[in-house]
């Protein structure tokens, strides 16, 4: 993206301060790994492992975590929609993990995890595994294909994350007449 895509301002709210404001509506917790916050209604977590990725900070985030259910988004999911997580948490009972596919890709960081899985993840990571797909492996995950996902979500525009500026430029585009977009500077 050239820039940190936390800080791009949807309206006159970053990228970040939406996913805080919509996880609020869902969680009495909130934790943000790897950046420094100045909400007053969230905790912000040092990642405890730097350049270790997400693994890391899906560790970090599961160590700190004070509910046996953790969320795990991205900050660049413009449109990410609290009511969709929540069907995916309503999903876990018998599962480590309940993770959406877009096509045949996993969408781990747009899923599901019980707090219970920390030592499987640390477990993982102690043998130099960092990817979270390679961590899923080791999980009982509950898939949930894009046929379910778009029964769960129509629109399909919770998936959606912008890692370019020509996504960046797509994502406002469908917005218009229904969401203020203001570029970042």
């Amino acid at each position: 993206m050239g820039r940190d895509k936390a800080q791009l301002s949807l309206g006159r709210i970053t990228l970040l301060d939406r996913t805080v404001r919509e996880l609020r509506t869902i969680s009495e917790e909130v934790l943000v790994v790897g950046r420094a916050t100045c909400m007053t209604d969230v905790r912000s977590l040092t990642d405890e492992m730097p350049g270790s990725g997400p693994a890391g900070g899906l560790i970090t985030g599961l160590r700190a975590a004070r509910l046996p259910l953790c969320l795990t988004v991205a900050c660049d999911h413009p449109f990410l929609d609290a009511e969709v997580l929540l069907s995916l948490a309503h999903l876990i009972p018998g599962f480590d993990a309940v993770v959406p596919r877009k096509g045949a890709d996993p969408q781990p960081l747009h899923a599901v995890y019980r707090r219970d899985t920390l030592p499987a993840a640390e477990d993982y990571f102690s043998r130099g595994g960092r990817s979270l797909r390679g961590l899923l492996d080791g999980l009982h995950v509950r898939w949930v294909s894009e046929a379910e996902m778009t029964r769960i979500d129509p629109s399909g525009r919770s998936l959606i994350n912008v890692n370019t500026p020509e996504e960046w430029e797509r994502a406002a585009t469908r917005t218009e007449g229904t969401v203020p977009w203001e570029k970042a500077r």
